[in-house]
């Protein structure tokens, strides 16, 4: 019988060690925390709110196949992601959009605005930032560059702690400006959210005879690669192992530190009904905290509940000692990755996936379709 190690249990590495389970592999997972899930884990307060502990993950999808891949695992309910942005005191909907637009700018200044921007772009195109400000039209030049200073200059020194000039192009794309008044946050054929919460999905997911989870195991002191070889507990290992953690961690940092972006939440349970009037409201401002999430809207509550549970989201440095959440997007640290995955590169069993391993931003549904993709390639290798 094939065996398998899998270090990881968030989507990436749940997703292998169930397709790898069920192609008859014996698969231990191995999670450094305490708990399943990675940063999708959520839990019940005790005033019955579903809190995820990590902050807001919102699943949505162009892909029959992911979907129907999580469908096994979980029941989903619809849910339509809308979020507000808080600017000079007045709360628009972001992505910024025509009703930002009639909001912010007298009618008078509103309407030529919305005329030019369906004539330049066409009604319901999704524009990027970079491009509205090179407009050759002075006023939606001078309109990016409004947008650019309200919504994006500061959300984004606080977020990556440098200038959106100096981050991978793609990363002002994520959140373009809207030629539309609809005002959801993703254009998906999927949006939704599974009935039970995240935690329940995993639960679902690792629920495998072939399966064993390891938590509170940390991976490192396991693992070790020298020169072509892994091992494994001190003895070389042959078995398929999937890595979903920081590249450089596992390397020792040989070729220096990658840089990471991380967050602090600071939760609060409230009486109110609602604290505010959406899941996500934004601070593209000069406050410390770039979000305040509400978590009762993410959920179909299975219980009574009273009051409401919010958190302020503050990005940090990553110190070693906290959680790794973003890589940075920059060429510079783009390219010690690339000299780190040309190191490992020479250990055949050794497989890469997820945000952290391979240094990359991706959403939910793209890493369970790397994952599924991943573990497809390893049975056609290992048979």
């Amino acid at each position: 019988m094939h065996r398998a190690i899998v270090v990881g249990a968030g989507f990436s590495g749940a997703v292998v060690a169930r397709v790898l389970a069920e192609a008859g592999y014996t698969v231990t997972v191995y999670e450094k925390r305490d708990a399943i899930g990675g940063n999708c884990f959520d839990y019940t307060a005790e005033n019955g709110v579903l809190v995820q502990k990590y902050g807001p993950h919102l699943f949505h999808t162009r892909s029959d196949a992911v979907m129907a891949f999580l469908r096994r695992f979980a029941v989903f309910f619809p849910y339509r992601h809308h979020v507000l942005g808080s600017i000079d005191g007045r709360l628009v909907p972001v992505p910024f959009n025509l009703t930002s637009l009639k909001i912010l700018f007298p009618p008078d200044a509103a309407a030529p605005l919305r005329d030019a921007l369906v004539e330049a772009y066409g009604y319901g195109a999704r524009v990027p930032i970079a491009r509205l400000r090179q407009s050759g039209n002075p006023g939606l030049r001078e309109l990016g560059a409004y947008i650019y200073e309200k919504l994006y200059l500061h959300y984004t020194q606080k977020q990556w702690r440098c200038w959106l000039e100096d981050l991978d192009p793609e990363v002002g794309g994520r959140v373009p400006v809207h030629i539309s008044d609809a005002d959801g946050y993703f254009s998906d054929p999927f949006q939704c959210m599974p009935a039970g919460g995240f935690t329940a999905l995993f639960r679902n997911m690792l629920n495998h005879p072939g399966i064993t989870v390891r938590l509170s195991t940390d991976a490192l002191e396991l693992l070790r690669i020298e020169g072509e070889t892994l091992l494994f507990n001190g003895a070389p290992c042959d078995c398929p192992v999937v890595w979903t953690g920081c590249l450089d961690q596992l390397l020792g940092y040989t070729l220096g530190a990658l840089p990471y972006r991380s967050l602090a939440f600071r939760y609060e349970n409230l009486p109110d009904a609602c604290f505010q009037s959406c899941g996500v409201v934004n601070y593209p401002g000069e406050e410390a905290y770039t979000r305040i999430i509400e978590f009762k809207y993410f959920t179909v509550p299975s219980g009574p509940i009273q009051g409401t549970t919010i958190a302020y989201e503050t990005p940090c440095d990553y110190n070693g000692k906290n959680i790794p959440y973003y890589p940075v997007p920059q060429r510079q640290n783009h390219e010690l990755y690339g000299r780190y995955r040309a190191q490992v590169s020479r250990c055949r069993n050794l497989y890469l996936t997820g945000r952290l391993a391979e240094y990359r931003y991706c959403n939910m549904d793209e890493a369970v379709q790397k994952a599924l993709d991943l573990s497809g390639r390893i049975v056609e290798e290992n048979r």
